[in-house]
């Protein structure tokens, strides 16, 4: 478990911050924030569990709890900033996705990603 947890976690933040120094980008910006937080929190978690007789039983389901919840707050705002910098002003399609992705939070996240960001990506770039 000691492995399992911290190669995958230096693994993660090194990503991240490799992430951080390229080009300036709303999206990949949030998403190497995404990848240290939860990079930081396999090892907050993994020290949780190492120390001895220190820490009740309930403390790692909690803190993955934490982690899980930290994680998706970064996608949901990463994804929202992403929806409100980069759609088109015209019509009201910013508006309507920028009102799923903040009621549904995650949920409305993951759709944005999957269904309208690769459609403007591919009208940009045309």
């Amino acid at each position: 478990m000691f492995i399992g947890m911290l190669v995958p976690g230096i693994a993660l933040i090194v990503v991240g911050v490799l992430g951080l120094r390229r080009r300036p980008n709303v999206m990949k910006t949030g998403l190497s924030w995404l990848a240290i937080a939860v990079g930081i929190s396999f090892e907050v978690l993994l020290g949780l569990s190492i120390v001895p007789g220190g820490v009740s039983d309930n403390t790692f389901p909690l803190g993955a709890l934490s982690a899980i919840a930290l994680a998706a707050f970064i996608l949901w705002g990463t994804v929202l900033a992403d929806c409100l910098a980069n759609e088109s002003r015209e019509g009201k399609e910013r508006l309507s996705w920028a009102v799923v992705i903040a009621l549904t939070f995650v949920v409305g996240a993951g759709l944005y990603c999957l269904i309208r960001r690769p459609k403007r990506l591919a009208e940009r770039s045309a």
